[in-house]
């Protein structure tokens, strides 16, 4: 797990809530302090969905993609008023995920990684970037853990 400090926050946010660069990465979970605070499970409801969308191949996570939430959340935070803060989980789709392990050569199934993930804080005028692997089994191999934080740092070292 790696916190990195983006101190050009007016690119990065425009990227973020304007732009397409997060739009492949799955959202579930996002909070948003204004005038209110918002919170956004971005997990599927299939009682809504129904199970016949659910299967779609865009759906097999059970979890909305960052592009579909990005207008919902621009809504919120645009005007002349800086959010008081918001917090934004980002979890990479498994095909990325796969694609990831297979890349590092990190001799793991794709199976003991529940997600890669990053988490997007901005608070009182700061904003940090975490990084994170979510297992589901325990190991003392931190290989694939500092290889994504150094993915993560170059990918945002623009930012910074």
């Amino acid at each position: 797990m790696r916190s990195i400090e983006i101190t050009n926050l007016k690119e990065f946010t425009s990227k973020l809530f304007a732009g397409t660069e997060f739009d492949d990465c799955l959202a579930p979970e996002i909070q948003i302090f204004t005038a209110a605070t918002f919170t956004i499970d971005g997990h599927l409801n299939e009682g809504f969905v129904g199970s016949d969308q659910m299967q779609l191949p865009e759906n097999r996570e059970g979890i909305v993609f960052w592009k579909k939430l990005r207008p919902v959340c621009y809504e919120i935070i645009k005007g002349k008023k800086v959010p008081q803060q918001f917090k934004i989980v980002f979890k990479m789709p498994a095909g990325f995920t796969e694609d990831f392990i297979r890349e590092s050569g990190c001799l793991i199934g794709a199976e003991s990684i529940s997600g890669l993930y990053l988490n997007i804080h901005f608070k009182s005028g700061q904003l940090y970037c975490t990084t994170g692997i979510s297992r589901s089994s325990f190991t003392m191999d931190k290989k694939l853990d500092l290889l994504w934080d150094d993915y993560m740092e170059e990918k945002l070292k623009v930012y910074r």
